[in-house]
């Protein structure tokens, strides 16, 4: 079977399958995701250079 990439981090991986989401105005669409979405969001941070909420505003 095809390995798929998820389209919202990039990672490509036997974790990654097709999910259902909501988007609003268009319903429930099915996209390619990460199985474990905490993980594929600390990816998509670290892509973006996006401080950990903790972090903002620390001195």
């Amino acid at each position: 079977m095809k390995e798929l990439t998820c389209s919202h981090c990039g990672h490509t991986g036997s974790d990654v399958n097709y999910h259902y989401t909501y988007i609003g105005g268009q319903g429930d669409i099915r996209v390619i995701e990460c199985d474990d979405l905490t993980a594929c969001w600390k990816r998509w941070d670290a892509q973006h250079n996006i401080r950990k909420p903790e972090l903002v505003g620390a001195k």
